[in-house]
């Protein structure tokens, strides 16, 4: 394998790296499908919890994380399926980073006061500030993909946008 940048293996080598030691130590007739017992036996082993770790992915429920990886819901996870579905965790990961990053950058600018919390008027002047310029759409744009990653976000933010809108 090839080495990334400043010497080191990139991410999508370590998933590949993961998979293939996850599929040898558990795929014994070679067909190229592991079931979640099969999986359940692979996180057990020192080599692979450490593969996880070193990808960036940590799991709590196996379950779910197998059910995510189980495209065709066959029961079954396939190596391309695998390999896909953990790509698509990290890329989702580091985008949640990301706008967890732009969050924190907002409230920071907000927290005027430096209490660490934000009063609701704190937070109304922040978002008219950032959503009264060139970079509105930008800040509705970050709060729409925060949207994405879970249901919990929907009211607060689209009531964040409809207000905005209105103050336009």
């Amino acid at each position: 394998m090839g080495a990334g940048k400043h010497g080191s293996i990139d991410s999508s080598e370590r998933v590949v790296r993961l998979v293939a030691q996850i599929f040898n130590a558990v795929d014994k007739e070679g067909c190229g499908l592991i079931s979640l017992e099969d999986l359940k036996r692979a996180i057990k082993l020192r080599s692979i919890a450490q593969l996880f770790k070193e990808v960036g992915i940590n799991i709590e429920d196996l379950k779910a994380f197998f059910s995510t990886l189980d495209d065709d819901r066959s029961g079954f996870v396939t190596v391309d399926e695998m390999i896909q579905g953990l790509l698509s965790m990290k890329k989702s990961l580091k985008e949640l980073e990301r706008s967890i990053a732009y969050l924190r950058k907002v409230f920071k600018q907000a927290d005027t006061d430096q209490s660490g919390t934000l009063t609701e008027s704190d937070f109304w002047r922040t978002s008219r500030v950032k959503l009264s310029g060139p970079t509105c759409t930008q800040w509705e744009s970050k709060l729409m993909k925060l949207m994405k990653f879970g249901q919990q976000w929907t009211p607060l933010l689209s009531a964040c946008i409809k207000e905005s809108q209105q103050m336009r």
